[in-house]
């Protein structure tokens, strides 16, 4: 007799077609068929390629194509050697190619995330450190029938069970994929991430009808519609373009939302977001233009809403822009450009390349999703532009705050970011006078440089405001850029400009009467 599963037991089955999940209940093989069945040891085992997406993070996702015995749902389970040519005992190239595809897509879905998508075993697989997806053979290996993709327990990556999920990927060789299509390793990726989810607590995203039922097709796992744009890693994602982290009703109920990406990085799990690796505005850009006719860079859109800024220099004239991503993205992204005034330059865009003319001076680049949930991942911008003349002989401005600041703290802090770096020896308190209320002409605390990759573009000025009021921060004339230009604030190509900042420290007034 069969015995009934609970939600907390995922079990993913096959279609005809090739599909990572099956779309309906879930289902469990009677337990006399699993009860005495024997199973063959791995055969010897051939080498991996050693692969890691984030190898400083404590978090390890680790993908085991080697086999491996595991205790699960109280049997031991024995997972063969990735195969795809019917010999376990070597790869072949397909096999290798399959298994870096694999990689390199698993490691996009989880890139926004604090964890390290490995091939490399971590040998500890302590709760919160380490999850194995077991891939390989047969899923009557577990539930003695054909036809499954994959099965994992929710939460097992923080609960009492074991930190393993089984992704059974003979179910798609065995359907004809064998050759470097990639079709083989985009549904094996899916159902990873998928199998993966589950183990960080997700339960699958489903879809429903205006009354708030199921549907009884497509309706526990979600395909969105059937799009074949965009669908949810938790649903059914088979015939979309992307595959991505989703905000939906999930599959207790029409009503009860689930917010894929603030589940996975969590409190629970331990692992959060990656940090930013680069700013939002122009003041906080990274800086990738040392003089030069090209320009690189690369980067992770995080979190939905995320932007990356770039600066480079820009001598005049045409320029060609290129973004890029990786195997099984998840981003669509777009490119916008401003230059040093903040005003959008006009380019000429197609998918994610971008053409046209650029302004002489310095430029800004932000990169961001196209818009919507789950829209984040990995990119590389490559660009290349006719002129970079005018670096050395142009004075920097400043470009963050031009205006008024105002304050209560008597001890503040100023972030000054200037387009272009500049030379870090003239940023010092003596080339600054901070001009009291009453006319007291005093110096900043500290001038810092602030940490991060903008190019010795922003500091940080410490002043001390003794009295309420307003005051003038003046900078004076020996701070320069890198190469000794001095300041041309207003662009006019006359260096030598004068700068300075209104400072108010107003009076704090807890009862709100002034």
């Amino acid at each position: 007799m069969s015995r009934k599963i609970t939600s907390r037991l995922q079990v993913e089955a096959l279609e005809d077609r090739l599909v990572p999940f099956v779309l309906g209940t879930l289902v469990a093989a009677p337990t006399s068929q699993l009860v005495g069945v024997f199973i063959p040891p791995p055969p010897p085992v051939p080498p991996v390629p050693a692969l890691s997406s984030n190898p400083g993070a404590h978090a390890k996702l680790y993908l085991d194509f080697d086999g491996n015995t595991a205790a699960f749902d109280s049997r031991t389970v024995n997972t063969p050697v990735f195969d795809m040519d019917g010999d376990r005992t070597t790869f072949s190239e397909t096999e290798l190619k399959a298994i870096r595809d694999i990689h390199t897509r698993v490691s996009e879905d989880f890139a926004p995330f604090n964890m390290d998508v490995t091939t490399i075993n971590p040998g500890d697989f302590s709760n919160g450190h380490a999850l194995r997806v077991a891939i390989g053979g047969d899923s009557a290996d577990l539930l003695g029938s054909p036809g499954i993709g994959g099965i994992s327990k929710i939460g097992s990556f923080t609960n009492a069970e074991e930190n393993v999920v089984f992704v059974f990927s003979d179910e798609y060789v065995d359907r004809g994929n064998r050759d470097a299509s990639g079709l083989t390793a985009r549904a094996i990726a899916d159902v990873v991430s998928h199998e993966a989810g589950h183990a960080f607590g997700l339960a699958h995203q489903s879809a429903y009808d205006a009354n708030g039922n199921k549907l009884p097709v497509g309706g526990e796992y979600s395909t969105n519609g059937g799009s074949l744009l965009t669908a949810p890693i938790m649903g059914n994602p088979a015939s979309a373009l992307f595959s991505r982290w989703w905000y939906g009703p999930n599959s207790v109920s029409a009503t009860t939302l689930q917010d894929d990406m603030a589940v996975l990085a969590g409190a629970t799990n331990g692992f959060g977001y990656r940090a930013d690796d680069h700013g939002d505005s122009a003041a906080t850009a990274t800086w990738i233009g040392a003089p030069g006719n090209s320009v690189k860079a690369s980067g992770i859109i995080e979190r939905n809403g995320d932007t990356d800024v770039f600066a480079f220099w820009s001598g005049g004239g045409s320029a060609n822009f290129q973004l890029n991503q990786p195997l099984g993205a998840n981003l669509g992204a777009r490119l916008e450009f401003r230059d040093a005034s903040g005003t959008l330059i006009s380019m000429t865009t197609f998918g994610t390349d971008a053409w046209g003319t650029l302004p002489k001076g310095v430029i800004f680049v932000t990169v961001s999703g196209i818009g919507g949930y789950g829209n984040v991942g990995q990119y590389s911008l490559e660009g290349t532009m006719a002129s970079t003349e005018g670096y050395t002989t142009t004075g920097p401005r400043v470009i963050s705050p031009t205006e008024p600041v105002e304050t209560y703290d008597s001890a503040t802090i100023i972030r000054l970011a200037f387009d272009k770096p500049m030379a870090v020896g003239s940023l010092i308190p003596a080339n600054f006078t901070l001009i009291t209320p009453s006319g007291v002409r005093l110096q900043p605390v500290s001038v810092t440089m602030a940490s991060g990759a903008n190019g010795g573009r922003c500091f940080l000025i410490r002043v001390s405001l003794p009295e309420v009021g307003t005051y003038r921060l003046v900078m004076g004339p020996g701070v320069t850029d890198a190469v000794g230009n001095h300041l041309d604030q207003n662009g006019d190509g006359i260096q030598g400009d004068a700068f300075s900042l209104t400072i108010t420290r107003k009076h704090f007034d807890p009862d709100g009467l002034y």
